[in-house]
């Protein structure tokens, strides 16, 4: 029995039947992101809110969009950090995460729109 529902949670984690409805988080689940979104890194972030949430060239809403994330896809984080504060989908923070952009180079996201705390569930120590 053991060995079936560790997989079988495994696969409900990883369709985020598991996943926190509040904003902000990395898991570590093996869902595998859009083509043109990220690619590999050392931590991994579920987005959770339905629609396109914006990755942008610096943290904050005014800089220049170059992909977008969309639940309930993970995508490969470097870091988290403290920046401008945005208000979206009702919540509030200055959180946000660098992402691995599979064009090259680096994007940034609100941590609102990823699941977890309020760091995407990103350790402590991975300041950017």
């Amino acid at each position: 029995m053991k060995t079936l529902f560790s997989p079988l949670l495994v696969a409900l984690m990883a369709v985020g039947l598991f996943a926190s409805t509040a904003p902000a988080s990395a898991a570590t689940g093996p869902s595998a992101a859009p083509a043109d979104e990220v690619s590999a890194q050392a931590y991994r972030v579920t987005a959770w809110s339905n629609g396109p949430t914006p990755v942008r060239a610096e943290p904050n809403n005014n800089s220049r969009q170059l992909s977008h994330v969309v639940a309930p896809h993970s995508y490969n984080a470097e870091c988290w950090g403290r920046y401008q504060t945005i208000t979206y989908l009702g919540y509030t923070s200055n959180v946000w995460v660098r992402l691995r952009l599979n064009s090259g180079g680096v994007g940034w996201v609100t941590a609102i729109a990823l699941s977890g705390d309020y760091k995407a569930n990103l350790p402590a120590g991975a300041r950017c």
